[in-house]
């Protein structure tokens, strides 16, 4: 929240990307991010991986859809986004969804999950690696399958499932 923010509080924030076969069979980790941003930058990684992947969407007919939870503390990054995205001239682009979570659609812990079916039955692929370049000045880069594989093989006791999360969202996106 931006109380925590202001106390220098931040919790994690997870996007990722992920690719899919023509018949929607497999899935592709094709990039992440998983860091403690401010609201400010939230926005900021967000476009950044649309403008890495808008060309091979393009080259592979795709399309490329972008979602962020409807909190309070995220009210603000449809029009961040938007405006981020005119700035470097991919407007329009790609569709932004504001995902809001309904009881009818079970907990976060449902929607995890609900991707024990595609990893079970090998039709998620994950990179052995994947490099990241924080979005964060005076970071380091970090290897985030590390990360996602780390909560993965933690879940359900992982303190931090942000990246199952995100991963989770995106799969429920392609359905």
């Amino acid at each position: 929240s931006g109380k925590q923010e202001q106390q220098g509080k931040l919790d994690y924030t997870a996007g990722v990307v992920l690719g899919q076969l023509p018949d929607r069979s497999s899935y592709f980790l094709l990039d992440a991010f998983k860091e403690k941003l401010p609201a400010n930058l939230i926005a900021t990684a967000m476009v950044n991986m649309v403008a890495r992947w808008r060309d091979v969407a393009q080259q592979c007919k795709g399309e490329f859809k972008a979602a962020i939870e409807d909190t309070a503390y995220t009210n603000f990054l449809p029009l961040t986004f938007e405006s981020l995205m005119r700035e470097r001239g991919i407007a329009g682009y790609c569709q932004l969804l504001r995902v809001i979570h309904s009881s009818k659609q079970g907990s976060k812990a449902d929607r995890i999950r609900a991707m024990a079916e595609p990893l079970s039955q090998a039709r998620v692929f994950i990179p052995e690696k994947l490099i990241v370049l924080p979005t964060r000045s005076g970071m380091e880069p970090y290897d985030v399958v590390a990360m996602f594989e780390n909560e993965l093989n933690k879940w359900p006791s992982v303190m931090d499932d942000d990246l199952l999360d995100a991963a989770a969202g995106a799969m429920e996106m392609t359905l």
